[in-house]
């Protein structure tokens, strides 16, 4: 939910299909997976080169390699994020049982909320980080785009919020029907790319202006 605010419900029960399978099946599903995970990260590099100025390309290989290496990253850090958000309901229920006058204090709940909401910013940070870093087929250091996956992280979670709040009070499932949890996931997966590809446009241009 801290990355998908709309069809996490649907994503997740695929992925629960993929993971509960064993031996072969699930080694095709999760490589299928990884495979067409990575074609988002392509088009993503020709753009973020395009933003920093770099006219030469990788080879096709070494240009699917990145994009898996990249597709398996962003995985690790949402399943990061999956396990720290279950740590946290643990340690939650934990403190409750322990310490039930602790428990009902709504300060407590709000602290638990705040921790959830600083690791998720955390996270996607770093996701923001490594594609500015890893995708630009050129060198480029941490220090010249932590900036800009901060305001990145920043933006894109007031966006999420926004961006559910406002499904509260629109009708979509009855102008969609069926495939409105599609059209949902498209139109948050085009707002995101659209935050990612502004800050990585305003990193290079911050570059080039100490540059000179």
């Amino acid at each position: 939910r801290f990355y998908l605010p709309v069809g996490a419900d649907l994503v997740e029960d695929n992925l629960r299909r993929i993971t509960a399978s064993t031996g072969p099946t699930s080694l095709i599903a999760l490589f299928l997976l990884t495979w067409t995970a990575s074609g988002a990260f392509i088009p993503l590099e020709l753009a973020l080169n395009r933003a920093w100025g770099v006219k030469k390309e990788r080879n096709f290989l070494f240009q699917r390699v990145v994009a898996a290496l990249m597709a398996l990253l962003c995985g690790t850090f949402i399943l990061a994020s999956v396990f720290a958000t279950a740590m946290i309901g643990r340690f939650d229920r934990f403190v409750r049982a322990v310490l039930p006058k602790a428990g009902k204090l709504v300060l407590t709940g709000i602290v638990f909320e705040i921790l959830l909401v600083v690791v998720s910013f955390f996270l996607t940070v770093c996701v923001f980080a490594l594609i500015y870093k890893i995708v630009p087929y050129t060198k480029i250091r941490f220090s010249q785009v932590t900036p800009a996956a901060i305001m990145a992280a920043w933006t894109w979670e007031l966006a999420k919020y926004a961006f559910t709040t406002s499904l509260r009070f629109s009708n979509y499932k009855n102008v969609y029907g069926s495939i409105a949890t599609i059209i949902m996931i498209l139109s948050w997966v085009y707002l995101s790319a659209a935050i990612l590809l502004f800050f990585a446009e305003y990193s290079a241009q911050m570059q080039r202006k100490r540059s000179r």
